[in-house]
């Protein structure tokens, strides 16, 4: 039994012996370092090392891993270098990015476990080339409205970062993104779009490519608008010159002129109107002219217009406004002309016989066809004053208004018709409420209910004094004062109540 228990006692203390001396020469996790980007076809250092305590002179083998490789892309013993620190040189190749560590042993001594580094990522840099812009749709034009996809794409390179440029300035949207896009472009959207690609080795050295495109944004014809007007040739026909108009589109537009649906000519121009010349007979209905504007996009129409040329003619109004300052003095008159037929009639204004210009000191002849005149109103514009309308394409026929005098004066003096309409309204009041005030003093005093009443009371006085004097009283006079008092109170109580018979023929 005691035999026993020696031999296990002797186990335990070799076990706590060699426990002591497996912990007393572990080895610490190695630190490794190297380049966090490296040039292809260039060499770097990555560097392994174990902080070991001074009297540790045990020999440490090294060895350099990329993750997910059993084949080791360095070794390095102490034994045979004085350096404590490991040092791998490594040719960089393309399959050479990824993660690495660092594998830490003690050489000859298997008994100690291996160590292990954190992992060290290594970027390997292929300098950038070949940059080149494509845009989606292509050719280079579109319509505005569309989406435009720009994409840069390049020969060599690695870890790119890509900057955009709009005539000169960055595109936001656009940096670090090899592809950028436009929705809903409009013509400020055309320009030069440069894409400039990018990348660096520690910052140190910079590689760059760029390239460039130009876009343009064409926009769409709208608003097109067909007008006419009437020439007279030297051999007495007559043309209608059409002129199809847009307001917006970029050059070169293609109009075209249809006449009742039916194609008469068209026209590719680089500015944004066409003119076209078209037999025209006055005062017949020739049709309905439509103009149609494309470049390149669904054409546009404009709406119908009736070809029809009629000459001036019939009555000639002329109407005019009073413009007052603010003390409702009048200072301007403004005229206007209307002619009761004509499809394209002109006007020209006359001061006492005497064709007024455009615009002078005191007057101003404006709107389209000259049928408005404004005038100031002071002695130099004074006298008789009218208006011709003329065929625009035939000055020879023309149709004069009535004259109309102006001065300041009489354009402050209130017309006779109206001082007569406010004296008659006057007139004819006063005359009304006369007229009411005796009609009711007739019915009042010529009411026989009135009269009857006033005679009854009279008789019954009377026999109230009789019949006093009969029975010897002394007092009848006084009580006949009373019983007039009576009377007369009691008749202001009959007027009262005789009102209503007297308003009853005005209800």
């Amino acid at each position: 039994m005691m035999a026993c228990l020696q031999v296990v006692t002797v186990f335990l203390a070799v076990s706590c012996c060699i426990c002591q001396d497996s912990n007393a020469f572990r080895l610490r996790n190695p630190i490794l370092r190297g380049p966090a980007t490296a040039l292809r076809k260039s060499i770097v250092d990555f560097h392994c090392m174990v902080e070991r305590d001074r009297d540790d002179d045990r020999n440490l083998f090294y060895e350099l891993y990329k993750v997910n490789d059993t084949q080791s892309k360095g070794m390095f013993s102490t034994l045979d270098n004085d350096q404590p620190e490991a040092k791998f040189p490594v040719w960089i190749k393309p399959t050479h990015e990824g993660y690495y560590y660092c594998k830490a042993s003690v050489q000859n001594r298997s008994e100690v476990m291996p160590t292990y580094s954190s992992h060290h990522y290594l970027a390997v840099i292929e300098p950038v080339e070949g940059a080149h812009v494509r845009s989606d749709p292509s050719p280079h034009e579109l319509f505005e409205g569309t989406t435009l996809r720009l994409s840069c794409s390049i020969t060599k390179g690695s870890h790119v970062s890509y900057t955009w440029f709009f005539n000169g300035r960055p595109v936001v949207d656009g940096i670090a993104q090899n592809t950028m896009s436009v929705h809903n472009t409009t013509i400020t959207d055309s320009g030069d779009y440069v894409c400039f690609a990018s990348n660096a080795v520690e910052n140190t050295s910079i590689y760059t490519s760029n390239s460039s495109t130009s876009i343009t944004i064409k926009e769409i014809p709208r608003e097109v608008k067909v007008s006419f007007t009437v020439v007279k040739e030297r051999d007495g026909h007559y043309w209608a010159q059409v002129v199809c108009r847009s307001v917006g589109g970029t050059p070169p537009i293609t109009f075209a002129l249809f006449n009742n649906s039916e194609g008469i000519d068209e026209q590719n121009t680089e500015h944004l109107n066409a003119t076209f010349l078209v037999p025209i007979d006055l005062d017949q209905h020739m049709g309905e002219l439509m103009c149609q504007a494309s470049n390149g996009k669904t054409p546009q129409h404009s709406s119908p217009m009736r070809l029809e040329a009629v000459r001036v003619g019939g009555a000639l109004v002329m109407t005019y406004e009073r413009i007052m300052d603010d003390n409702f003095q009048v200072i301007r008159l403004q005229f206007h002309c209307q002619v009761e037929r004509g499809t394209l009639p002109l006007y020209r204004w006359f001061l006492n016989n005497v064709p007024l210009t455009m615009r002078g000191p005191s007057h101003w002849v404006w709107s389209q066809d000259n049928s408005t005149l404004l005038v100031d109103l002071n002695p130099s514009m004074s006298g008789e004053i009218h208006c011709e309308a003329f065929n625009s394409f035939d000055k020879d026929i023309s149709v004069s208004s009535q004259r109309t005098l102006i001065s300041k004066e009489a354009s402050n003096r209130l017309p006779v018709m109206v001082v007569a309409v406010v004296f008659g309204c006057f007139f004819f009041l006063v005359t009304v409420l006369t007229g009411c005030c005796f009609y009711g003093i007739y019915k009042w005093k010529h009411n026989p209910d009135k009269l009857s009443r006033q005679n009854g009371r009279s008789t019954e006085m009377d026999d109230m004094k009789a019949t006093c004097i009969s029975e010897g009283n002394k007092d009848c006079g006084e009580n006949t004062s009373v019983a007039k008092e009576v009377g007369a109170d009691d008749l202001e109580g009959e007027y009262v109540d005789e009102w209503p018979e007297i308003e009853e023929p005005w209800n």
